[in-house]
């Protein structure tokens, strides 16, 4: 009888999972990158990313007035001279009707956009610009999606740290978002 060896057994090495290959992206991205290139994580970076929008969202836009805020911004605006007074208020008043719909937009469509489009933009560059022939649109949408929720992690938690500290949410946060403070999003 012709016995065959039996087959190979492919070894087996354990994965890493989510939250180590986020801790990757920061600690050691090159490791982390080449572990998502051979098994990427297309959605639930993207779906944390959106969790994260969603809850900040929905809390800010339950504590802010609309018309109050849109106000402030246009006065604020470096162009508020170049605008008639009773433009300001229609304008104020059309604003405002739209600030809770562009916000939520901004989250439901805005990001997975985003993310798109950078992904689709880097994998034309990697591959165009750099060779990496073999690269495919999941890998380079895996490494966006990791690489902008880490970003998105750690400016939203020092946006709350530096807020806090002084008592108001800054100008400047990664989702263009603009409040006056934080007690503000606190109250009832």
């Amino acid at each position: 009888m012709n016995q065959d060896p039996p087959p190979a057994v492919p070894s087996i090495q354990p994965t890493k999972g989510f939250g180590d290959m986020l801790l990757d992206v920061f600690f050691d991205p090159r490791k982390a990158f080449n572990e998502l290139s051979a098994r990427p994580y297309c959605l639930l970076p993207l779906a944390l990313a959106m969790v994260l929008g969603i809850g900040f969202t929905a809390v800010w836009l339950s504590k802010v007035e609309p018309r109050e805020f849109v106000k402030t911004q246009i006065e604020n605006s470096p162009r508020v001279d170049q605008i008639p007074a009773e433009m300001r208020t229609e304008m104020v008043d059309q604003q405002a009707r739209f600030m809770k719909v562009s916000a939520w937009a901004g989250v439901l469509l805005g990001v997975p956009t985003l993310y798109l489009v950078c992904a689709g933009y880097f994998l034309l560059v990697f591959r165009f610009g750099y060779g990496a022939d073999g690269l495919r649109f999941d890998q380079s949408f895996s490494v966006t999606a990791m690489s902008f929720l880490a970003v998105s992690l750690v400016q939203t938690t020092a946006d709350a740290r530096d807020s806090r500290r002084q008592g108001r949410l800054e100008c400047q946060s990664p989702r263009g978002v603009q409040c006056e403070s934080w007690s503000a999003l606190r109250q009832e």
